[in-house]
């Protein structure tokens, strides 16, 4: 993987971060579709600007998996909710899958430094998990329901998952057509 340089760094920490507040405004004020539009945006244009391996969209896809799978037992057993307004799709609703997914989109880049550090991300995930859900409470964008303690479990599993995701889909050369990196099909032979 090649580095980036400082400012690809910052405005993959800025389109993150502008994901999260797009996302919970949009979800607040009845237009949950807001955060995801945004969000696939910037990580499109990110992502065709660095011409990034099809493999990244392992890592993209799976986040988004992850965090609809958890949040969702999260719904279904009670312990969060989501306004009427910001339920587009569910039990976890869209805009809630686009931030997962907008948090593996930083995961190589804003938070590289997280990078195999699983432990880690692991102690990070108990606090700042929670800390995302109790500010998008306060906003009106999620009713917690169960406490804090199953959103940091819930966060204590997810961190170290998309730190894994992180490195297979870092570590892959198989591309969507099924060959490595840097390699070529082989000239079959002709008869002639």
């Amino acid at each position: 993987m090649r580095r980036l340089n400082p400012s690809s760094t910052l405005i993959n920490f800025l389109a993150f971060k502008s994901g999260w507040v797009t996302a919970v405004y949009g979800a607040t004020h009845g237009m949950s579709w807001l955060g995801p539009a945004w969000i696939l945006g910037w990580v499109t244009a990110f992502f065709v600007w660095h011409k990034q391996h099809r493999t990244e969209w392992i890592l993209l896809l799976g986040g988004a998996a992850i965090g609809y799978s958890l949040d969702s037992i999260l719904v279904l057993a009670g312990l969060i909710r989501f306004p009427v307004e910001a339920q587009l799709g569910g039990p976890s609703p869209l805009w809630m899958v686009a931030m997962w997914l907008n948090l593996a989109a930083a995961l190589r880049y804003a938070l590289g430094w997280l990078r195999d550090r699983f432990v880690l991300g692991a102690g990070l995930g108990i606090i700042f998990g929670p800390a995302a859900y109790l500010a998008g409470e306060k906003l009106g964008a999620i009713h917690i329901d169960g406490g804090l303690l199953p959103i940091a479990l819930e966060w204590l599993i997810a961190i170290p998952i998309l730190l894994y995701l992180e490195r297979i889909s870092r570590a892959s050369d198989i591309q969507l057509g099924g060959l490595p990196h840097n390699t070529t099909r082989p000239i079959e032979p002709t008869e002639d």
